[in-house]
């Protein structure tokens, strides 16, 4: 970096020139500070990243240990019931599991059908997760319901930006005038007046 000494100028042309501040060589390197700052930053976010899995990880063992408990339950209880309990046993968990993708296919299918309303009504489909109820029918309430709060919170905001003295009028014309047919023209007659000539 070239330093600049301004007094040189001042002092006139015999005047002793200052030799310029040696400033340290920069070859890239950055001082340790700043290392030691990301290092720490690093350590910090890694440790949060660890406790995180370990959390994860525990909780999913958990679920799995729970899972499996009752798996293995529900097989002894099976083995202690003749074919016939059995295979109605068997066939109501069947049935039970099948209702329960049922149930989840149909809210997946009434998420979507309120994702494409919301986007027909101009709103964001990302608000279907809040509008979405137990069927269509209260799910399409839901959303009127929004669209009313929402348009009611714009047009108050488009009021109260609106709030105020009216502009005042550009001229003002001269009754008398009108009723006698000499109406100004304004601009018009202002230009004619001046009679500028080019």
């Amino acid at each position: 970096m070239t330093e600049f000494t301004l007094q040189r100028f001042a002092e006139g042309e015999g005047a002793e020139v200052a030799a310029p501040a040696e400033q340290p060589a920069s070859n890239g390197d950055t001082s340790t500070e700043p290392e030691i700052k990301t290092e720490l930053t690093e350590i910090d976010v890694d440790a949060k990243i660890n406790a995180a899995l370990s959390k994860m990880k525990a909780q999913m063992d958990a679920d799995y240990k729970k899972r499996e408990a009752a798996a293995k339950k529900e097989a002894e209880r099976l083995g202690k019931l003749s074919d016939e309990e059995r295979q109605k046993a068997e066939l109501e968990s069947v049935r039970k599991e099948l209702d329960d993708q049922r149930a989840e296919f149909e809210r997946e299918k009434l998420k979507y059908e309120t994702a494409q309303v919301l986007g027909q009504r101009k709103m964001s489909p990302e608000l279907a997760e809040f509008v979405i109820a137990e069927d269509s029918e209260a799910t399409l309430a839901r959303i009127k319901l929004l669209e009313k709060i929402i348009n009611k919170g714009i047009q108050d905001g488009v009021n109260d930006a609106l709030k105020g003295k009216a502009p005042a009028s550009g001229g003002k014309i001269d009754v008398a005038s009108v009723s006698t047919g000499k109406v100004s023209r304004g601009f018009i007659d202002a230009i004619n007046s001046k009679k500028i000539s080019i």
